[in-house]
């Protein structure tokens, strides 16, 4: 498995900012971190892929 930093979450969504993205954090349907080392926020690589997938598909209907 491996984990996004929250640079990296940024960089994967097409270079949005920590602000954008703590506000997608606070959406029902963003994907929940797993806490690790102090703390610090990591996201599964397949639950960023999956929800960027999502969001498509809703954008082409």
């Amino acid at each position: 498995m491996r984990l996004f930093t929250v640079k990296q979450v940024c960089a994967q969504l097409g270079g949005i900012s920590y602000t954008t993205l703590t506000k997608l954090r606070r959406t029902s349907d963003f994907p929940k971190p797993v806490m690790v080392n102090n703390n610090r926020p990591r996201w599964r690589t397949e639950d960023i892929d999956t929800w960027v997938y999502l969001k498509t598909q809703q954008w082409e209907l």
